[in-house]
């Protein structure tokens, strides 16, 4: 088999386990009789050779090495590789608990729930949104509605405002929900509305 090419190597999990396996030993190499060993989250290939003691380590599903890396010691060598091994536990662990965090978060919205979102460069922008369906238990379906102005800001050009509920002013946004509320744009969140009027700005 030819040697795997970056392009190919972008894309691990696309290869089949034989493929995966013909890429990792074309970075191995001729190095002498190779010691395949399985650890938790990866696999190291040891070997031997002009007094070397010889580690490649692959992570997870990867064709490209974690490590390559020889050592004049074996003690050395095992040492390093117990302590890779140790962190790949310690990540893989990390992993599942935030899955489970992830699996166990409850938004706790419902329908006629109001959020809101405070945004702007320079001053203060806040819209407000309403929950207007459920989907499942992760997606929220909202609409943006209109605010008023309840009070004038002690400083020119300031405010603070309030939603007016059911007054739709925007079209149906389906949105993944948690409990720290819901993603509207790549730099503006909405979150739970806590009752009180919210603070705006503008500068002419």
């Amino acid at each position: 088999m030819s040697f795997p090419t970056n392009r190919e190597l972008r894309n691990p999990a696309s290869l089949s386990p034989e493929d995966r396996e013909a890429f990792r030993l074309a970075f191995v190499g001729n190095l002498g009789d190779v010691e395949r060993k399985d650890i938790a989250g990866g696999v190291v290939f040891l070997s031997e050779t002009g007094g070397k003691h010889y580690a490649i380590g692959f992570a997870g599903k990867a064709a490209r090495p974690a490590f390559n890396l020889y050592f004049k010691i074996e003690q050395h060598r095992a040492e390093y590789v117990a302590r890779w091994e140790a962190g790949l536990l310690a990540s893989e662990k990390a992993k599942a608990a935030r899955r489970a965090e992830r699996k166990a978060d409850k938004h706790g919205l419902c329908v006629g729930s109001i959020l809101y979102s405070s945004w702007g460069y320079e001053q203060s922008n806040i819209d407000y949104y309403q929950v207007v369906a459920l989907v499942g238990e992760k997606m929220v379906e909202i609409r943006e509605i209109a605010s008023d102005e309840v009070s004038d800001g002690v400083q020119a050009m300031t405010g603070r405002v309030m939603p007016v509920p059911n007054q739709f002013v925007g079209p149906v946004m389906r949105k993944k929900a948690t409990s720290h509320g819901v993603r509207i744009t790549s730099f503006s969140g909405a979150h739970l509305w806590d009752g009180r009027a919210k603070y705006v700005s503008s500068y002419a």
